[in-house]
């Protein structure tokens, strides 16, 4: 978990994210001494039961949205990191079909590494209109001696 809190003469506010790994069954062997080891899907999990379950606790825990920023290599000469997106991928859609509407998860797909390499693009800008869009599906929890109401309107600016 990561917590942004901000105290400041009695007021205080926080939003909170979460970073992790792909929640399936997966594995990379360490023990060889290569830069990037195969990723090996372990285990078949057509039903997302791992991810069902981290998903759950993630809404038990937080509340929804639940929105998944993926960083993962898109596009790739040999397929590696894009293996996990994919099975994510079809987690998430499997799971949304059960969900209703106002907690399916939302997934945001963004190859940083590849955006990155782009010229013409600025990485910053980029996650500024990523981070604008999801803080306004999430609001952020303020406190302070004069506030009557503590939540942030998505549809306000």
């Amino acid at each position: 978990d990561a917590s942004v809190m901000s105290f400041t003469a009695g007021s205080y506010s926080s939003y909170v994210q979460v970073r992790g790994s792909v929640p399936l069954y997966w594995s990379q062997d360490i023990s060889t001494m290569m830069p990037k080891p195969p990723i090996t899907l372990d285990q078949a999990d057509p039903f997302a039961h791992v991810a069902a379950l981290h998903f759950d606790q993630m809404l038990q825990r937080f509340g929804s949205p639940i929105i998944i920023l993926n960083l993962v290599k898109e596009r790739e000469k040999r397929k590696h990191e894009r293996i996990l997106s994919e099975e994510l991928v079809a987690a998430v859609m499997y799971l949304n079909q059960f969900l209703p509407p106002e907690h399916t998860i939302i997934y945001i797909p963004w190859d940083m590494a590849k955006y990155t390499k782009s010229k013409l693009c600025n990485v910053l800008d980029r996650l500024n209109v990523i981070a604008e869009s999801v803080v306004k599906k999430t609001g952020f929890f303020v406190n302070r001696p004069d506030s009557y109401c503590s939540i942030l309107r998505p549809d306000e600016k």
